[in-house]
């Protein structure tokens, strides 16, 4: 969870950066495009955001008895059993 919220939210603030910045943000003068292109990098090493939030989704939902689902079901298995 912790990497999903620091990763979005530090790449939130450098892309903020190079947008007051502006054409200056991009350039090699200033670090920021150095900065943003490690933020890139570090959001998509340890797996993507959007698989990150389906685990924790999961988890999340794991917990909840079969009638707490029930509104849920429409969206298709909201925990990933089969069969």
């Amino acid at each position: 969870m912790c990497k999903v919220f620091v990763a979005s939210v530090v790449q939130d603030a450098v892309d903020l950066a190079v947008q007051c910045c502006g054409a200056n943000g991009i350039g090699r003068d200033l670090p920021l495009s150095e900065f943003y292109e490690s933020v890139r990098q570090f959001r998509i090493v340890d797996g993507a955001d959007e698989v990150h939030r389906r685990v924790i989704a999961r988890h999340a939902l794991e917990d909840l008895e079969e009638a707490e689902l029930e509104p849920l079901s429409r969206f298709g298995d909201p925990v990933g059993r089969r069969g």
